[in-house]
């Protein structure tokens, strides 16, 4: 028997009513119509690129209600009724004719691309402060986001923004509970930032209503003592700034626009200093007329009421068999061993990176954005058991085992998965570094991470042309843990992000040797022929992005 480490393992793909409200303006005509993948409904969350946000996390409330978290400004940019996201690329429909995902069915209401936190603001035009996405989990089968903001001199203030769907009647509630650290000064938080105008809803304490185009938006304040809400209203055109690019080939535009006119609501809710942690809610529910909405608002108004119990039951994660029909075929030489891997057949293998785990199991990411753990590899590979460890990240290019914990680079994010309640299933995302520009393209491959010597980490983010005002295009990112790090409590840890090098075109591989690292260049229009490049600080290596 042969230690997994002393053998090259090769993956076979065969057998492996006031002034008229605004108007939401429409993204681009898309190209011709593909038909769009889906994820199954069980899916807890999908990773992937939205025209409204290229960092989009989406999950499902219920199999027909939908969810979408911008990553990058800490809003949910979408909410709506219908089918599951539309997927697009070449990881789903195999071409790249078209790579921005988008929805199918009725848009229940959502938000402007700006931060809706501010720190000493009164205006809904005020700058947000400075953030920090931490990663989102899924413990206790509810998806929720971590995130920090940072007052201007104060210490970081930690938020966890937990979405799920209630049922009131017939009305699908979408209610958001915000747990913040202790602050010391006053924090704002825009709750609604639409197209519209502001109707009141009497007899509902702690509840204000917005008339959109589709209908009567109903939002209810709970948790706050004497807590409501202030609408801001104005009639200045907003000018979004998306990072996202137009869906196939041409014309290209790294940075979308939309001029956003007529009058628009914020609902701000102020959160007063206190040197406890503040929970609270807020409810929201589409209506179709004020009636209904003040109605439904006396409904939903009251105190915080206990979560309700976690409908998820920890399980063994599904085990899947390799195929018994599978004929190894013999290969290789002495110098040069190849062992053939039977697959399962239920799943669709296109590998994206993998790395042995100290207890000898073997980590995989696919493409489309799982990863599975295989045991056995050591022993007959006909025997082996793989299962599901994690799904819906936003196509893989490369995955490191780095002190026995996982690391997955995404197109968005270098991310570390933890299983914390021991079911085989990855449930904490942590987001170890995303400080690079992402628009979303098909073409915009993130792989590593290199590790060097030092456990240093690094990542290499496409530069397949040039787009000076997307950062980090072409670049090698030195990724350093602080020295505090434990990696013991999740979200606890932090990494600081700094260039190494640049002028790289399309990373293809990677690897370390003797404390040095290198990668594998792919040719274009300033890089002749494919190349092996030696990555040292400061350096250019040909390719400007």
């Amino acid at each position: 028997m042969r230690h997994p480490l002393n053998f090259l393992l090769t993956v076979l793909s065969a057998g492996l009513v006031a002034s008229a409200p605004a108007q939401i303006p429409q993204k681009p005509a898309a190209p011709a119509a593909l038909p769009a993948a889906h994820d199954a409904p069980d899916l807890p969350f999908r990773r992937a690129p939205m025209a409204q946000s290229s960092r989009s996390i989406v999950v499902p409330l219920a199999t027909n209600v939908h969810l979408a978290f911008d990553a990058l400004l800490l809003r949910t940019h979408t909410v709506w009724q219908g089918e599951p996201l539309n997927l697009y690329g070449p990881p789903y429909t195999g071409t790249a004719a078209r790579f921005v995902c988008d929805i199918t069915g009725t848009r229940l209401w959502g938000s402007l691309a700006r931060s809706p936190w501010s720190f000493d603001a009164v205006t809904a035009e005020a700058d947000g402060p400075l953030t920090r996405f931490k990663g989102h989990s899924t413990r206790g089968g509810a998806t929720a986001f971590v995130y920090e903001l940072f007052p201007p001199g104060d210490p970081s203030v930690g938020v966890i923004e937990s979405p799920r769907l209630e049922r009131v009647g017939e009305h699908a509630v979408i209610i958001r509970r915000f747990e913040i650290a202790p602050l010391t000064r006053r924090v704002r938080f825009n709750a609604h930032d639409e197209p519209g105008d502001p109707v009141n809803l009497l007899g509902a304490s702690g509840a204000q209503g917005i008339r959109t185009p589709a209908g009567v938006l109903v939002a209810v304040l709970r948790g706050l003592p004497g807590g409501s809400f202030i609408p801001l209203v104005s009639t200045a055109p907003v000018t979004e700034f998306l990072v996202s690019e137009r869906d196939g080939k041409g014309p290209y535009s790294a940075l979308l626009t939309n001029s956003v006119a007529g009058r628009k609501v914020s609902l701000r809710v102020a959160i007063a200093p206190s040197e406890q942690s503040q929970t609270f809610e807020i409810a929201t529910a589409l209506c179709a007329d004020l009636n209904t909405a003040s109605a439904l608002a006396k409904q939903l108004a009251g105190p915080l009421k206990p979560l309700p119990t976690p409908a998820k039951v920890t399980n063994p994660a599904p085990v899947f068999l390799p195929d018994p029909n599978f004929s190894d075929t013999p290969g290789g030489d002495d110098f040069y061993a190849i062992e053939h891997f039977p697959i399962p057949k239920e799943l669709k293998l296109t590998v994206a990176g993998m790395d042995f785990l100290p207890d000898g199991n073997l980590a995989i990411a696919t493409y489309q954005g799982d990863v599975f753990l295989i045991e056995g590899t050591a022993d007959d590979p006909k025997a082996a058991k793989w299962h599901r460890y994690a799904s819906g990240l936003n196509e893989p290019g490369g995955l490191r085992v780095v002190g026995g914990a996982i690391y997955v680079m995404q197109k968005c994010e270098l991310t570390r998965l933890r299983d914390t309640d021991g079911d085989g299933v990855a449930d904490v995302f942590e987001c170890v570094s995303d400080a690079w520009g992402y628009t979303g393209n098909y073409h915009s491959f993130a792989t590593g991470p290199l590790v060097d010597e030092s456990g240093v980490l690094g990542a290499l983010i496409t530069g397949h042309r040039t787009m000076p005002e997307i950062t980090g295009m072409g670049w090698c990112l030195k990724i350093t843990p602080h020295p505090n790090n434990t990696g013991e409590v999740p979200f606890a840890d932090t990494w600081r992000t700094d260039p190494f090098c640049s002028g790289l075109r399309v990373p293809n591989g990677f690897g370390e040797f003797r404390g040095d690292l290198f990668m594998t260049d792919n040719q274009g229009h300033w890089i002749a022929a494919n190349k092996l490049n030696h990555l040292q600080f400061t350096n250019f290596y040909g390719h400007p992005s």
